[in-house]
C-alpha cells in the first residue's frame, strides 16, 4: 500500500468536517492497485459547493504555510473548480462535460458537487481509471469493474456514449497499453478505429507519444497499437510509409522496415535511463525516425 501525503489526509479530514467527502480517483488509485507508487494525487470533492470549496482550499493552504510548508494554490480551471496544491495534488469537483465543438478542447464543462459516484466515474476513459478510494476509510468504489480489468491486464472503455467525444483517448489507449503492458479490449479497439484523431493539437499528440516512448519498457507495444488503431495512418505518414518496405534478408532477417524500426526503438529504450531528459528524447526520436529515408530510396 502506498503512503499518502499528509496533506491529502488533512484535506480529506477538513472536507469531511464541512459535510463533504474527498475521494481519490484516477491514476493514483490505479497505480496503487497495480503495486506502483503514485507520484501525484487527484482528489475529487463531493458535497461541497464551488465557492465554499475555493475558500476551504485557501484556508487549508494558509494553514500549511503556517506549519512551515510553502505549497502554492493555483487555479487550473476555476469555471469548473479544478485547483492544484503544490506540484502533486489536484483537487476538483466531479465534472459533467458536453461536446460543443471540434477538437480535444471543444467541450463545455461544469462542476457538480452533487453528482453520484457512478455518474462521475462514467465520464472517465477506461475502467481502470474509474475507481474511487476514500483516503480516510480506505473504502473503494468501483462501479465499472476496473479492479477486475487490472487483474486481467486489459484496457476497456467505460462508456460507448462518451468515449469517442475525446479523440485523445485513442492515443492514451496506446500509451497505457505500452506502459502497463495491457491488452486492449476488442470492443474498445473497434471504437478507437472509428475515431478521427486529426483534430488533436500537436502538443497533446506529443504528450502521449512522449509517455509511450519514455515511460514504457517496450515502446513497440504502443507503437503497434498506433498502427492498429489507425493513428499512424492519420497522423504519422512517415511511419505509415515504412510498412511493407523490404530490406536485404542477409542484413535484416527480421523483415520489413517497420518491423526493424520497432525493434530499434525497444533497444534504444534500454539505453536511456541514465541520460538527462533532453538526450532521452533525442535518442528515442532518432531511433523512431532513423529509417525515414528508406521508403523513397528503396527500389
Amino acid at each position: 500500500m502506498s503512503i499518502l501525503p499528509k496533506k491529502v489526509i488533512h484535506l480529506a479530514t477538513a472536507l469531511r468536517e464541512e459535510g463533504g467527502r474527498g475521494m481519490l480517483v484516477g491514476g493514483c488509485v490505479r497505480d496503487e492497485l497495480m503495486g506502483r507508487e503514485p507520484t501525484d494525487w487527484d482528489l475529487e470533492v463531493y458535497g461541497v459547493a464551488p465557492d465554499k470549496l475555493k475558500g476551504l482550499l485557501e484556508t487549508f493552504v494558509d494553514g500549511l504555510s503556517e506549519a512551515g510548508r510553502t505549497p502554492s494554490l493555483s487555479v487550473v480551471g476555476e469555471a469548473f473548480a479544478v485547483y492544484r496544491i503544490g506540484r502533486d495534488l489536484d483537487v476538483s469537483l466531479p465534472r459533467r462535460d458536453r461536446k460543443v465543438g471540434r477538437g480535444h478542447r471543444g467541450f463545455a464543462i461544469e462542476g457538480d458537487p452533487d453528482m453520484s459516484f457512478e455518474e462521475a466515474c462514467s465520464r472517465r476513459d477506461f475502467a481502470v481509471n474509474a475507481i474511487l478510494k476514500d483516503p480516510l476509510s480506505g473504502e473503494t468504489i468501483d462501479p465499472f469493474d476496473g479492479r477486475r480489468d487490472i487483474e486481467r491486464k486489459v484496457l476497456r472503455h467505460v462508456s460507448d456514449a462518451t468515449f469517442a467525444e475525446d479523440s485523445l483517448r485513442v492515443l492514451r489507449a496506446a500509451q497505457f497499453s505500452a506502459r502497463f503492458e495491457f491488452d486492449i479490449a476488442a470492443e474498445t479497439v473497434e471504437l478507437c478505429k472509428a475515431i478521427d484523431v486529426t483534430d488533436l493539437p500537436r502538443e497533446r499528440v506529443w504528450g502521449e507519444l512522449e509517455k509511450l516512448l519514455l515511460r514504457a519498457e517496450q515502446p513497440s507495444i504502443g507503437l503497434r497499437w498506433l498502427y492498429e488503431l489507425g493513428v499512424v495512418r492519420q497522423l504519422f505518414p512517415e511511419l505509415d510509409a515504412l510498412v511493407g518496405i523490404p530490406q536485404e534478408p542477409e542484413w535484416h532477417p527480421e523483415g520489413d522496415v517497420d518491423v526493424h524500426t520497432l525493434m530499434v526503438v525497444d533497444e534504444a529504450r534500454r539505453l536511456i535511463d541514465d541520460l538527462p531528459y533532453e538526450r532521452q528524447v533525442a535518442v528515442m526520436l532518432g531511433a523512431l525516425a532513423h529509417d525515414f529515408g528508406k521508403p523513397p530510396t528503396t527500389e
